[in-house]
């Protein structure tokens, strides 16, 4: 089997107060980690910040020229990374959507909906210009540009993936089955390959556009399985979630090839979570530690910062700093947000530095592939970009 776990937990015991953390595991690949020298320290900013509607989907475009969201009613808004708005539309039933790289057309589809299986395709003035049906419910969809036009691949329960080409006034698509329910898929930087996750029978799989297997890694068929490629082409991040309630899943740092680098446990008791950089050489984890005392607790949230070989370079988070971790840098800085909505920048030489405070509680994210661009979607309904450069 890819995967193999082990448990690993800290107990710290003061004199009267005893705190619980449940660590995640790291295996070593490398034991002997090279610790890359840092570069310069990257400018990070608050570039802009709008008001939106009751958003329950927020997306960046692969490339990270546009982004969408989709609000509880079904209204899509599409924008430029800049903030600007292109257009609204109402797109009946559909609660998801995914935008081409250079914001020709989006792709909007019903998550996880068993009673509808059409996707829409509108225009960059979002008018709807296909619609189609595909075999079962639309489970996970990527974009890309290809051959002059636009390109998107949907992934259905009912082990499909579907690519669908516009390029002008030509439509054409094709399908192929796959080993299981498509949990999730991405296109390969380079454009020319596919990588996804399947569940029932669980596999890693990079494809061809054609469905062509160019390898396969088979999987815990009891786990679902997301992969997420990095904005390097020889990294992908796997998260394997068991299918019922309780059980911890694992994540994985994997080479192009498929290849296990590190891993470690995603423990549900502590709500682990796992943020990278773009180029994979640096990953951290959040998660949350409970302190006891007297019969009574309470929860802190922390993160751990690992480099590429799983070593672990520094923690953060007491009981006065929740820190969530929200973007790694390619310098392994840690953008950190309280539970306030301020936020923080972690950087290699162990100072942090505020860089100014939400106007409520974050609680949605999006980030781009080059981990340039995240948005930050507040309880006030108030949606932020930070920017992130050299």
């Amino acid at each position: 089997s890819l995967f193999s776990k082990r448990n690993m937990m800290l107990a710290l015991v003061p004199v009267v107060i005893v705190i619980v953390c449940v660590v995640p595991e790291h295996i070593l690949a490398n034991k002997h980690s090279s610790h890359p020298a840092p570069g310069k320290d990257s400018k990070v900013r608050i570039a802009w910040r709008i008001q939106t509607n009751d958003v329950a989907h927020l997306a960046i475009a692969p490339g990270g020229r546009y982004f969408c969201t989709v609000d509880r009613k079904n209204h899509l808004n599409v924008y430029t990374i800049a903030g600007k708005q292109c257009y609204s539309a109402v797109i009946a039933g559909m609660d998801r959507a995914i935008v081409s790289p250079d914001g020709s057309y989006t792709l909007a589809y019903s998550y996880l909906d068993q009673s509808t299986s059409q996707v829409v395709v509108l225009d960059s003035a979002g008018q709807v210009c296909w619609k189609m049906n595909v075999s079962g419910a639309v489970w996970s969809a990527d974009a890309c540009l290809a051959d002059g036009g636009s390109r998107f691949v949907v992934g259905t329960g009912k082990r499909c993936i579907y690519v669908f080409d516009i390029h002008g006034a030509a439509r054409r698509y094709r399908w192929w089955r796959t080993p299981g329910a498509v949990v999730s898929l991405n296109i390969a930087p380079d454009t020319k390959s596919i990588i996804y996750g399947t569940w029932q029978d669980s596999a890693l799989v990079r494809s061809d556009f054609d469905g062509n297997k160019l390898w396969q890694r088979n999987l815990d068929s009891a786990s679902l399985h997301y992969v997420e490629q990095m904005g390097s082409p020889e990294k992908l991040m796997l998260r394997s979630m068991p299918n019922r309630r309780g059980v911890d899943g694992e994540f994985c740092l994997i080479n192009a090839d498929g290849v296990m680098i590190w891993k470690g446990i995603l423990d549900v008791s502590a709500g682990t979570h796992v943020v990278c950089s773009s180029d994979g050489r640096f990953v951290c984890l959040g998660y949350r530690q409970v302190i006891e005392h007297k019969g009574k607790s309470v929860s802190e949230k922390h993160a751990i910062l690992f480099d590429e070989a799983g070593e672990r370079l520094w923690e953060k988070g007491s009981m006065f700093f929740q820190a969530d971790p929200k973007l790694v840098t390619s310098n392994g800085e840690a953008l950190l947000s309280d539970s306030k909505g301020a936020l923080f920048i972690m950087r290699r030489n162990g100072a942090m530095e505020g860089l100014g405070k939400m106007p409520a509680p974050i609680i949605r994210s999006a980030l781009s592939r080059d981990s340039k661009s995240l948005l930050l979607l507040c309880a006030d309904k108030s949606l932020s970009k930070i920017e992130v450069s050299q």
